[in-house]
């Protein structure tokens, strides 16, 4: 079975090869996304609530630069904590 489009003009020819490309590139980010979640790779930043993909294994929050001193400053308050400083 075949699918032919009717075209009148030059224009509905680049639009439906402009459509193709984008049609092809949203399921190429929609694989890639799926193997993100099918590989733990997706998660939820403790600081903002935000998902985002993890970059390393241990990687515990988004790069976002508020989170990161959020993380940064409890990381510094354990340690006082643990040593008594």
């Amino acid at each position: 079975m075949t699918y032919t489009t009717k075209s009148n003009s030059i224009f509905d020819i680049c639009w439906y090869k402009l459509n193709k490309k984008i049609v092809n590139i949203n399921n190429a980010l929609y694989e890639n996304l799926q193997k993100a979640i099918l590989n733990d790779e997706i998660s939820m930043c403790p600081y903002c609530g935000k998902f985002y993909i993890k970059h390393h294994s241990r990687q515990i929050s988004c790069r976002d630069k508020e989170c990161t001193r959020l993380k940064i400053n409890e990381l510094r308050r354990d340690f006082y904590k643990i040593h008594k400083k």
